[in-house]
C-alpha cells in the first residue's frame, strides 16, 4: 500500500511539473510575439524621424513624390521589414498611397504628423504600416 502512494505522489509531481513548464513556455512565446509589435512601430517612427531630420521627408510629402518617398523608406528600413504608406491632408484625402504588398502576420501602424511646408500651415498625416517577412 505504501508503494502505491509513493507511485501516486511521483505521478502527480510529474504532472504538476509538466503543467508548470508548459505554462511558462507558453508565456515566454507570447511575450516574444508581443514584443515584436512595439519594436516594429519604433522602427517605423525612427525611419520617419531620420528622413525628417535629413530634410528628405518634407519635400517628398509636399511635392508629392511617391517614388522618392518609397525609395527613401526602403533605404532606412531593415531588409525584412515591408511597408505600405498613406499620406493624407487635413480633409482626409490621400495625397500619396504606396502599396508594396499585403500585410501578413504581425503588423504595426506608425502615425506621423507634419504640420506644414516652411511657413505654410498645411498638415499631413503619414500612416506607415509595417510588417515582417522572414
Amino acid at each position: 500500500m505504501k508503494g502505491y502512494w509513493i507511485t501516486m505522489e511521483v505521478f502527480l509531481a510529474l504532472i504538476l511539473i509538466f503543467l508548470l513548464l508548459s505554462l511558462s513556455a507558453k508565456k515566454f512565446f507570447y511575450q516574444k510575439e508581443e514584443l515584436r509589435i512595439p519594436n516594429l512601430a519604433g522602427i517605423g517612427e525612427e525611419a520617419l524621424t531620420i528622413l525628417q531630420n535629413e530634410g528628405i521627408l518634407i519635400p517628398d510629402v509636399y511635392k508629392p513624390n511617391a517614388t522618392d518617398l518609397n525609395i527613401s523608406l526602403r533605404m532606412v528600413l531593415p531588409a525584412n521589414v515591408f511597408f505600405n504608406v498613406r499620406v493624407s491632408n487635413q480633409t482626409g484625402s490621400y495625397v500619396i498611397d504606396i502599396i508594396n504588398g499585403n500585410p501578413v502576420g504581425l503588423t504595426a501602424n506608425t502615425i506621423f504628423f507634419l504640420y506644414g511646408n516652411q511657413s505654410l500651415y498645411d498638415p499631413r498625416r503619414i500612416d506607415l504600416i509595417l510588417w515582417y517577412e522572414e
